[in-house]
């Protein structure tokens, strides 16, 4: 994507449908497309529920002329069926790949189904960009390179993920979108930790009720903001709360500006008057 080097990446996420008609999807994602997004990213089973898979839509997608940005996940594909997919996405036109673990399949919509640990996302890093070179990790020659830019994702509020992010930066991953700030010096003080700063996407998520402020305050490993907390404490409207919290992710969004290469919306915001308040912003002169 031209728009990181520019500095002005534009990414929303999006989640693919869980039946086989993909006519509501398409709408949606066309909406999106012309705000002047710089590519629609497509979840890869999120929470280990099944949908359909992000190489058949983002191939629906290129068709018409969208950039995407699917994600890749590992552990419910052993080596051999990783490698055919990347081929696969390759041949459909796939030039951008979010490098993922995944859920655990044992959390969602089938517990006994198995985790495949035949790579770390290290060595899928590397494996990515063996094949850019035209080959792969058994040492087997394909009959072209590939083009993949490589995406991975980081939490910024754990000190032990500092090593992480350095060991992907090592494996060869090329940029990084960061768990939802909401806090712009919580993500400036966690990069100041790494020995390098690799291009960055900052993750953005306004809430548009109550009830989805309080689900997302349970996920593990994020940490909202005093003032999050108190809308759900003091029993504030949905109206309110929607308001606050995109008004906040704004300002922080626009505080963060010199320090990262664009935003990315987390596939539960659906709001198409943010996402264009963010078009504005990123395409404005002074982001």
């Amino acid at each position: 994507m031209d728009h990181i080097q520019q500095r002005r990446a534009f990414v929303v996420e999006t989640l693919p449908p869980r039946g086989p008609n993909p006519e509501r999807y398409l709408s949606y994602v066309r909406s999106v497309w012309k705000l002047g997004v710089s590519a629609i990213a497509v979840t890869d089973m999120p929470l280990a529920r099944v949908r359909v898979s992000p190489w058949a839509v983002s191939g629906l997608m290129i068709r018409e002329g969208m950039e995407v940005l699917p994600h890749f996940s590992r552990i419910t594909r052993n080596k051999c069926r990783i490698e055919s997919d990347l081929l696969g996405f390759h041949v459909l036109g796939v030039r951008n790949l979010l490098l993922l673990s995944g859920d655990d399949p044992s959390h969602g919509d089938y517990p006994e189904s198995s985790k495949v640990q035949d790579l770390s996302i290290y060595d899928l890093v590397r494996l990515v960009k063996l094949m850019n070179t035209g080959t792969d990790l058994a040492g087997n020659k394909l009959n072209a390179p590939t083009e993949f830019h490589v995406g991975a994702v980081f939490g910024h509020n754990f000190d032990e993920e500092v090593e992480r992010v350095e060991k992907k930066i090592e494996a060869g991953v090329d940029f990084f979108i960061s768990q939802p700030v909401f806090k712009e010096e919580n993500l400036q003080r966690f990069l100041g930790k790494l020995s390098k700063v690799p291009p960055i996407l900052v993750s953005a998520v306004v809430f548009k009720n109550r009830s989805q402020l309080s689900h997302f305050a349970s996920v593990p490993g994020v940490v909202l903001p005093k003032s999050f907390v108190e809308l759900l404490e003091k029993g504030r409207s949905d109206e309110y709360i929607k308001a606050y919290t995109t008004d906040y992710v704004l300002k922080v969004v626009e505080e963060l500006q010199p320090h990262v290469c664009g935003v990315y919306v987390a596939g539960i915001v659906r709001d198409l008057s943010f996402m264009s308040q963010l078009s504005q912003m990123l395409g404005s002169e002074c982001f």
